[in-house]
């Protein structure tokens, strides 16, 4: 072969050909060209060579094997698709693959409180206005996302309590006894598929249902230390608010309107599950944000909730179904400890066929400013009342209902971030994080400030019975060290009626009076 022909060889391969190889070739064009005379010389080289025409079909295969052996060479210097590379997201570590389509988050949230509770004049069912430190959420969390379209989440709670002996009133444990014990208990336990024909989303699993915007707020980002008095009577009473079932959802592409609709089991505990007949719910909620504008610094949310709430059929009437009642807005210490200040069952019992609940929403976001407010109205469908010592009563439809308003202001400039595909707020980022330094100062960055107050009311009365009627105005101060730390204080004056009957159908008590508390939070998350 000539010089030239190889030259030309070499320059068509030199971007194909792995280096050693090219080498080769270059090496092989660099050989003195055979003259004539060497020819004639070796006869039978020559032969050879003449014999041997070049095989096209071979330079292409090699050079088709070349290419795939870069491929594979530069496949395997950017690495594994699947390999993880962690990071600090917006709600603390995780570890992502290069495609995105896998994610881990390992995290959690802790909550610590310190609350003094006071009353001269309430007979506290039982329980007691103590002072108490201890820790009001310990959760542990994993959850993420795989094959891009699907998601997971596992999470537990790990001081949650229940009072081992039922029979008895709640006792705390000391040296001497004591009957409240830690249970762990899940709380989001689901699996979600994005991207469903027709439906949009799907979650199958232990969720929280779609009713109420202070209810969905992730306990993470609460204004005041506790929900109001809807989370107690309406939206978990006994469950902590979360129930298995399966929901589906979607949003609009501006993230200004959603809609969400699930199927649940009525669950009466916190371990997600329950036995009984017709312990079913149905509930759905729309939500739109009308209006938009400084990237959500200033912002309208309405919302829409509904729930039809099937209740046990199987239970005896006079022991009743339906428990309507609420702690106070501070709690002094494990749930069982908690006084109940409004509860159906201190004049009697409930027994229902179905309830349904209808809870509007409003919320509106003008800078530092924000406005939140809900209502439910709460129907009870025929309707069995018990007094206590007396025989039962046939009341039809009944109705309770509560609500809460509040206002907020961020001292130092944020705004309230505002979720679109949730119809929900979010975490609050401060605009300079308070970081402690070893300076003159000993803080750099004042964090985020905000100030706040809430009125609130529940109505547990209705014809026959009398669960009471219960207010409360809450004032709070809340320091965001960082989107992850925050101090909160909150004081609490609470207007009690309401009467106790024991279990001849006598007055025990007129229990009206007040009752004030001082509560301290602080909680972190990861």
């Amino acid at each position: 072969m000539s010089r030239s022909i190889c030259a030309l060889l070499w320059f068509s391969l030199s971007s194909y050909c792995a280096p050693a190889v090219a080498q080769e070739w270059l090496l092989a064009a660099e050989q003195p060209a055979i003259t004539p005379l060497e020819a004639e010389a070796s006869p039978s080289d020559a032969s050879s060579i003449e014999e041997e025409p070049v095989d096209l079909q071979s330079l292409a295969d090699r050079i088709t094997e070349l290419e795939k052996q870069l491929e594979e060479q530069a496949a395997a210097k950017e690495g594994d698709p699947l390999d993880m590379k962690s990071s600090w997201g917006k709600n603390g570590w995780q570890a992502e693959s290069k495609d995105k389509k896998f994610r881990v988050h390992v995290g959690g949230r802790i909550q610590m409180d310190a609350v003094a509770l006071d009353t001269d004049d309430l007979v506290l069912n039982n329980s007691r206005d103590d002072d108490s430190v201890f820790f009001r959420r310990a959760r542990f969390r994993v959850d993420g996302t795989m094959y891009d379209t699907t998601e997971w989440a596992a999470e537990f709670d790990f001081v949650n309590n229940a009072n081992d002996d039922p029979n008895s009133p709640a006792t705390p444990v000391d040296a001497y006894g004591g009957n409240v014990i830690g249970v762990p208990a899940p709380t989001d336990l689901w699996f979600l598929w994005h991207e469903v024909p027709i439906v949009g989303n799907v979650r199958v699993g232990n969720q929280k249902e779609p009713i109420g915007l202070e209810h969905l707020c992730s306990s993470r980002f609460l204004d005041f230390m506790e929900r109001s008095y809807l989370q107690d009577a309406y939206y978990g009473p006994f469950n902590n608010g979360f129930t298995p079932g399966i929901a589906i959802s979607d949003w609009n592409a501006d993230e200004t309107a959603t809609y969400t609709l699930g199927a649940f089991k009525n669950t009466q505990n916190v371990f997600g599950y329950d036995t009984g007949d017709n312990e079913y719910a149905l509930t759905g909620r729309l939500t739109c944000v009308p209006y938009t504008a400084c990237e959500g610094a200033q912002m309208m949310h309405l919302g829409m909730g509904a729930s039809y709430r099937g209740l046990d059929q199987d239970a005896d009437p006079a022991r009743g179904n339906l428990r309507l009642r609420s702690r106070p807005s501070l709690r002094n210490g494990p749930g069982p400890l908690n006084p109940t200040i409004a509860d159906t069952n201190f004049s009697g019992r409930l027994f229902a066929e179905s309830e349904v609940l209808l809870a509007p929403e409003l919320a509106i976001v003008n800078g530092p400013w924000l406005l939140q407010t809900e209502y439910v109205g709460a129907f009870a469908n025929s309707t069995v009342f018990t007094p206590n010592g007396g025989a039962p009563v046939n009341l039809g439809q009944t109705f309770t209902n509560g609500a809460y308003g509040e206002v907020l202001y961020f001292l130092t400039g944020e705004h309230r971030a505002y979720e679109g595909k949730e119809g929900r707020f979010g975490r609050v980022v401060p605009n300079r994080n308070a970081i402690f330094r070893r300076n003159s100062c000993g803080l750099s960055g004042s964090g985020a400030w905000q100030v706040g107050v809430r009125y609130g009311y529940l109505d547990l009365r209705d014809d026959a019975f009398d669960g009471g009627q219960i207010q409360d105005i809450t004032i709070g101060l809340n320091w965001f060290l960082n989107p992850f730390a925050k101090w909160q204080f909150n004081y609490v004056h609470q207007i009690v009626e309401n009467r106790i009957v024991n279990n001849a159908g006598q007055v025990t008590a007129n229990n009206d009076g007040t009752l004030d508390g001082f509560g301290v939070r602080f909680a972190w998350d990861f």
